[in-house]
């Protein structure tokens, strides 16, 4: 209960927890009387998501990257997807993947993907046999995005490493070969 704001028209609540709902009602004093109570007023307590650490892990398998972080806190407002961003080959960050969207569910927890290395090595990003994958990555809730984490280490894991398709169209040819 917050008394005697005598003259003031604004009111700014301090030291409230994020992810709680606080209601507020508001009346009037003048020297006749006090008015009756405004209808109730609800506000959550909430702002950006905090910034994701950078993430923990970019290993190559197969012809995917696999990219792993930890969700942030969500800061009072539950965190509905991410955006990842891969460095090009030119060094300039790039967003891959728009959106892994939660918005079915009340809490996102997906805080892993993977990215086919068709995609990393084609026109958008350009990277070659060998270069490393460097990922960061940005949370959004209701109230909008985080900060980008830091980008991740680039480890040996990280390396392109193309796997070549298998062979087709051989054929035995007996004069040529030993095969049975």
């Amino acid at each position: 209960m917050v008394s005697n704001l005598t003259g003031t028209k604004s009111f700014t609540a301090s030291s409230l927890t994020p992810g709680y709902t606080y209601s507020f009602i508001v009346t009037a004093l003048n020297s006749f009387d006090e008015s009756t109570d405004s209808a109730v007023f609800e506000a959550l307590c909430a702002w950006v998501p905090f910034k994701p650490a950078k993430p923990t892990t970019t290993d190559v398998v197969g012809n995917r990257v696999l990219i792993d972080w930890a969700a942030p806190f969500d800061n009072g407002s539950p965190i509905y997807k991410y955006s990842i961003l891969i460095k090009q080959s030119n060094g300039v960050f790039s967003q891959v993947i728009s959106e892994f969207d939660g918005a079915a569910e009340t809490s996102f927890t997906n805080t892993a993907c993977s990215v086919p290395l068709s995609i990393l090595t084609g026109t958008n990003f350009t990277l070659i046999q060998g270069q490393h994958v460097i990922v960061k990555v940005i949370a959004h809730n209701f109230y909008g995005p985080s900060a980008e984490s830091q980008e991740s280490d680039g480890g040996d894991n990280s390396r392109i490493v193309l796997v070549p398709d298998a062979p087709f169209g051989l054929v035995n040819q007996p004069l040529v070969t030993n095969a049975f």
